[in-house]
Parts: C-alpha cells; structure tokens; sequence
C-alpha cells in the first residue's frame, strides 16, 4: 500500500499534479495502487478511466484488493473523450476526496478549434482551475516524449506539480527530472510493479549542480552512494575545519571534486594554482614520497592562516584519505552538457 504520508505530500488538495513518463513505464499501474491506497485509507476516489474498460479496470483491481467497495470507495468513469466540463459535471453530484485522470492525452478540448498543443495545455489549465475551485487533488496521467517534453506551455506549468514515474535508478532519469523541472514544482519516485508499491522517492528538483555531484558520486567500486547527495541537500553537512563550509557549501558539505581539493590547497595551505594542481595529481596517484614532500609546506601555511599545527595535519590526512572519491568537476560539466544537448535534439 502507498503510504497516506506520501499521498498527502505529493497530492495536495487545490493542486493538479501531472505524473509523468514514457508508455509502458507503469503509470497505470501507479494510478490503480494510488486508487485502492486511497480508499483502503477511507478516502473517496473518482477514476476517470479513458483507456481502460470499467470491467478492465475493476479486474485488475481486484487482483490486487479483493474487498475495495467499487462503486462507493472507487467510482469508475470510463466514457471515452471526456472533457473538462464533463469531469466538472459529474463532481458536481459527488462527494469525491482525490480525482486521478487516465490520461489526459486521450481527453477532447471544450474549444476543439485549437492546435494539439493548444489542446493538452488548455486541458491543464481547465483541471488546474477545478481542482483550485473544488479544493480537491487531481492527480492526472500523462505521457511525455523522448526528451522530456510534455506538450505544455510552460507558463501553464510553472503553477501545478508535475511527478515523474521512473523504472529505475538510472543517470538518464535524473536528466529527465532537471530537463523537465525548470517551470514546475519537481518530485521524483520510483514504483515497483511487481509489489505494486514505492520504492524510493527523491522530493527535492536536482539543479544542475545537483546532477554534476551524482555523476560523480555515481560510479563503481567506490565507498560512496547518491543517497548522500538527497542527506545532504536535507542536512547540509558542517565540518570543524575552518574555511571548509564556504569551500564545500555547493555541494552541500560533501568533498566531491577535485577542484574543491584544489581550492583548499590554495585558500588553507598557501599553494599556488601550479602546486595546488600538482597536488592533486599525487593524491590521486597516492604517491607517498611526493605528499610527505608537500606536507611541510601545506602545514606551515595552514597555520599562518589560523590552524594549529594538529588541525593542518589532520586535515592534510583527510583529503589524502578522501581523494580517491574526487571527481573533476570539468568533466562532469561537459558530460552533463552533451547529455542534455542529446536529449533536446531527439
């Protein structure tokens, strides 16, 4: 069952929320578990079903809740090329606590004089303003190409929420969320079929700079996870070491890129950029020779800049024993640029 606290959080009342993603992702799925969660939760659900059959739908239905009451916890509407005033007419009669749509592509304007753009987004707009006026959450499915691109305008995006269903944990996914996340208020989870239920769920909008640290933290064989990433944006991480929260501020107090160690090599131990850069590169190689060499250098200076001498060595020692998690953040840029320009030319 999905969780009344993820319902609530991500269906507010008032809102008209979009879930989002490509055919056969499982949003049909998602939408029928949502259903059922509601009503075993005592909630009054109206579904809205414009691909599916009302005998359809109720079967699959009861392969996962034998017990739910159709047609008093769950009301099914099945008549094809619904349209807005249509939804508004039969909430009009109903006492109804959550409205899920599927899926709004298959819905008729009230205006059929528009072009399909014109269509979806004037659709949106109608079932934002109901659900303002009826003070009810509709959840609303919708298909999305390719590149992320729903067919909306986005001045109509900018005031609803739009959720993205995703099969799995994967780079290209996050892409999708920050492609799509520059007009909406952005969340993020994944559904397994098989158990019918969430799996994780990410609530925050990944900025750019968010995906450059989970590309970087998202690579084999290392000690570290992108969950980090979602604690840290949560709870900033405070280290005691002075200057290191305004170094790693933008990655949330996580020691993420290589240029980080630079700039602490610079701005605590005195190194020039040459010698900060030279650092770097033995750190990475762990040659041992060359970072005991460096060491006097870094500690003196640490210290000219208001460190004890057992704070500059202990600090000296943690960025030798995190460098091996470094990424350079150059090159996390230009992967993440090409990504995004493939992804707009598909």
């Amino acid at each position: 069952m999905i969780s009344q606290n993820f319902i609530e959080s991500n269906f507010p009342k008032g809102k008209l929320t979009l879930v989002v993603g490509r055919p056969s992702i499982g949003k049909t799925s998602f939408a029928i578990s949502l259903a059922i969660s509601m009503a075993e939760q005592n909630q009054r659900v109206i579904y809205f079903s414009l691909e599916m059959t009302k005998e359809q739908l109720i079967k699959r239905i009861r392969l996962q809740n034998e017990q739910i009451a159709i047609g008093e916890s769950i009301v099914i509407d099945d008549i094809s090329q619904t349209k807005p005033s249509y939804v508004r007419s039969q909430l009009e009669t109903k006492s109804i606590d959550y409205i899920l749509i599927d899926y709004i592509q298959l819905m008729e304007a009230d205006n059929q004089e528009l072009s399909r753009e014109e269509i979806v987004s004037s659709i949106v707009c109608e079932l934002k303003k109901l659900a303002i006026e009826l003070d009810v959450p509709i959840i609303a499915l919708s298909q999305t190409s390719r590149n992320g691109d729903l067919g909306i305008r986005s001045g109509i995006l900018a005031e609803i929420n739009v959720a993205i269903l995703s099969r799995s944990n994967s780079y290209h996914q996050l892409i999708y969320k920050s492609y799509m996340g520059h007009n909406s208020c952005i969340t993020h989870f994944y559904f397994d079929h098989d158990t019918t239920e969430v799996i994780d769920y990410y609530g925050d909008f990944l900025s750019f700079n968010d995906l450059l640290i989970l590309f970087a933290l998202n690579r084999p064989n290392i000690d570290v996870n992108i969950n980090m990433l979602f604690e840290a944006k949560k709870n900033p991480i405070k280290h005691a070491f002075p200057h290191l929260n305004t170094i790693l501020h933008n990655t949330y107090g996580l020691f993420v890129f290589q240029e980080q160690l630079m700039d602490i090599a610079q701005f605590i131990g005195g190194f020039s950029e040459e010698d900060s850069d030279k650092l770097r590169q033995v750190m990475g190689k762990k040659c041992t020779d060359k970072l005991d060499e460096m060491k006097p250098d870094f500690i003196r200076n640490a210290v000219k800049n208001g460190y004890t001498k057992q704070q500059a060595n202990n600090l000296y020692q943690w960025m030798i024993d995190r460098s091996i998690y470094l990424f350079k953040r150059a090159f996390a840029e230009k992967c993440i640029k090409e990504w995004l320009e493939h992804m707009n030319s598909l």
